[in-house]
């Protein structure tokens, strides 16, 4: 009787060896899982923050295209201001001038 428990215990302590030696398989690879997935996990971190650097970056730079675009469109419009001003300017000197060659003819014509 004794003998027969003692088998019955020898044979539930090597299921539970066997057992305890399954579960702690089973953690060393959940332990690697972990460790591939933080390797992962930090790759992509520095991708990301890589990413944001370029796009802070490209950000930056079409900010500043868009006030070299604003800027030159101010230019251009002062130009053309400037533009219409000398035309008028001329215009009125051409104006006086056919005006002074107008009276002058008709000064000779009289004479």
């Amino acid at each position: 009787m004794k003998q027969n428990k003692i088998e019955t215990l020898n044979k539930e302590n090597q299921k539970l060896k066997l057992q305890l030696k399954r579960a702690n398989e089973e953690i060393e690879l959940l332990k690697n899982a972990l460790v591939i997935k933080e390797n992962f996990i930090s790759k992509q971190k520095l991708k990301f923050y890589e990413l944001m650097t370029v796009c802070e970056k490209r950000n930056k730079e079409l900010h500043d295209a868009v006030k070299a675009s604003r800027s030159a469109k101010i230019n251009y419009e002062n130009g053309l201001k400037i533009i219409k001003d000398l035309d008028k300017n001329k215009m009125k000197k051409n104006k006086s001038k056919s005006k002074q060659h107008v009276f002058l003819r008709r000064k000779k014509d009289l004479f």
